[in-house]
C-alpha cells in the first residue's frame, strides 16, 4: 500500500506499507526538506493506520536507524515502542531500532 501527499500540485510526502496477515511493517515514509514540520508524515501514518485497521492488522513495526534521531522522536510521540535493534543493518554500518505499534490498543 501507498500514498502520496501533495502540496499544491507537488508531491511532498510518501508512506509505503507492506501487510502479511495481520502484521504490517512501514517499508518507507518520508517528507520533502521544504515540507517537514508540517504534520504530512503524522497526517500519512493516521491515514495508513486507519487503513490496516480496517484490514485486521493488530500491529505495525518499522526499523529506523539510530541517527535519525528527528524520526525516532517522532514515532515515539505517536506511540511507537522500541522492541529490538538489528546491529549494523545499515550499509553504513549503523544500527536499527525496531519499533512497533499497537493498533488495537484503546489507550494510543
Amino acid at each position: 500500500m501507498a500514498w502520496i501527499v501533495l502540496e499544491g500540485e507537488s508531491p511532498a510526502g510518501l508512506l509505503m506499507l507492506r501487510q502479511g496477515a495481520d502484521e504490517a511493517e512501514i517499508l518507507t515514509l518520508g517528507v520533502r526538506p521544504q515540507y517537514r514540520r508540517k504534520n504530512l508524515a503524522s497526517r500519512l501514518l493516521e491515514t495508513g493506520c486507519a487503513t490496516l485497521e480496517t484490514r485486521g492488522v493488530t500491529t505495525l513495526f518499522l526499523e529506523v536507524s539510530v541517527r535519525n534521531d528527528a524520526a525516532v522522536a517522532l514515532y515515539l510521540k505517536l506511540g511507537f515502542a522500541l522492541c529490538g535493534r538489528r546491529k549494523a543493518y545499515y550499509p553504513d554500518g549503523s544500527d536499527a531500532s525496531v519499533l512497533s505499534y499497537d493498533l488495537t490498543s484503546v489507550t494510543r
